[in-house]
């Protein structure tokens, strides 16, 4: 399901202390992660989906997919639980590149990946074709994003 209208169907409740939360969440997704990959605005609109949900601060949260398999080969799946970003990664081909620290492989002990544990695949230092990581904040998790961007493009950091 598109990611608009999963959140639109999935509002929390104007009691939620979170409801806010959610919303800067959810905007931040579909509107700054799609500029990261350097997409057009017909492509962006397509871009993000709804594989699935969790729950945090007992609000459903979506999970969130990013399928650029055809242009890159690669997809993406991530959660945020207002703690942190878990973002797990499958790729045709081995991912290495500058990250500029936007994650760290100790803090893969943090993945836990609600909504998405069929998708929680080992550290990046294990394996840069398939990988899940935890990131800290929406800042880190667009750097990583750009980085990842970049490094499709055939293009250094």
């Amino acid at each position: 399901m598109k990611l608009q209208e999963w959140a639109n169907e999935h509002e929390p409740d104007d009691k939620m202390r979170w409801k806010k939360a959610y919303w800067s969440q959810v905007m931040f997704v579909r509107d700054y992660i799609p500029r990261a990959f350097f997409l057009s605005n017909t492509e962006r609109n397509d871009l993000i989906v709804v594989d699935g949900s969790h729950t945090s601060k007992s609000i459903e949260c979506p999970v969130y997919f990013i399928n650029l398999i055809e242009k890159h080969g690669i997809q993406i799946w991530m959660r945020d639980n207002f703690y942190d970003w878990n973002v797990s990664v499958k790729s045709e081909n081995p991912i290495v590149c500058d990250f500029m620290k936007s994650f760290h492989d100790e803090n893969y002990p943090y993945c836990f990946c609600q909504g998405m544990t069929d998708k929680k695949y080992k550290p990046y230092k294990e394996n840069n074709k398939e990988f899940t990581i935890c990131i800290d904040n929406t800042y880190d998790l667009y750097v990583f994003c750009r980085c990842l961007a970049f490094h499709l493009r055939g293009e250094k950091v």
